[in-house]
């Protein structure tokens, strides 16, 4: 079995209809919205975590 780490978003509750538009998914058990793979993360980049934002190589992509 292999593990996927999730790109998680900072998204507000406010937003997430936008998110959701754009491809979102929404992890229940995280209670989180993330990017699923086959999904350009730029296009959440208003949403991006403040340490992906501070080094953008933490995560591939």
């Amino acid at each position: 079995m292999t593990t996927t780490k999730r790109f998680y978003l900072n998204c507000p509750y406010a937003e997430k209809d936008d998110a959701k538009e754009l491809g979102a998914k929404w992890d229940q058990g995280a209670r989180k919205w993330f990017v699923p793979d086959d999904i350009d993360t730029d296009l959440f980049r208003k949403w991006w975590p403040e340490e992906v934002v501070a080094d953008p190589s933490m995560f591939p992509g």
